[in-house]
């Protein structure tokens, strides 16, 4: 009995370590992964609004133009 509860119990206890390290390397990742999707995200956003500013300006020079200012 000692010996396949020993046995069941290590069994636990390398899944428990398996577990743990699947956890903390997938925590790592997620660390080392959602800054990066963060920052790119970010730059996209500011670029698409400096790309949005330039296209209003654009249509700005041209309503001027057109209405004749």
């Amino acid at each position: 009995k000692k010996l396949s509860r020993f046995g069941v119990r290590s069994k636990d206890y390398y899944l428990y370590l398996f577990f743990k390290r699947a956890h903390k390397s997938f925590t790592l990742l997620f660390g080392c992964l959602l800054p990066l999707f963060f920052n790119a995200i970010c730059s996209v956003i500011t670029f698409g609004l400096l790309f949005l500013e330039k296209q209003f300006r654009l249509l700005d020079i041209l309503f001027q133009i057109i209405i004749g200012q």
